[in-house]
């Protein structure tokens, strides 16, 4: 029973958290197509893409460890992109931090 309770939770999790997920892809789409040029300015304006590209590579690095879905090479690589883009980036592509 108490099983049961926990499965149940944990389900609810994953909704909210996709709901909150799929929201958010929404509005970012909804943001880009209203004014393009308002959102570009703002990525460029806050820097966000190196952040991106570093956070990304980052999750999916993590993911491929926990899931087994990656070689350790591929991970290897993944996590040297990452650290690139947050820590050695910013001495390459100036324009970009």
């Amino acid at each position: 029973m108490l099983e049961l309770r926990w499965r149940q939770i944990f389900k609810f999790i994953e909704l909210i958290l996709f709901i909150c997920l799929g929201g958010g892809i929404a509005f970012l789409f909804y943001k880009l197509l209203q004014s393009p040029d308002v959102f570009w300015s703002y990525i460029k304006g806050n820097k966000l893409i190196p952040r991106v590209i570093a956070w990304s590579c980052l999750i999916l690095g993590l993911y491929g460890i926990a899931r087994r879905r990656f070689s350790p090479t591929v991970t290897a690589i993944l996590f040297g992109i990452a650290f690139f883009f947050a820590y050695l980036g910013k001495f390459f592509f100036k324009s970009l931090y």
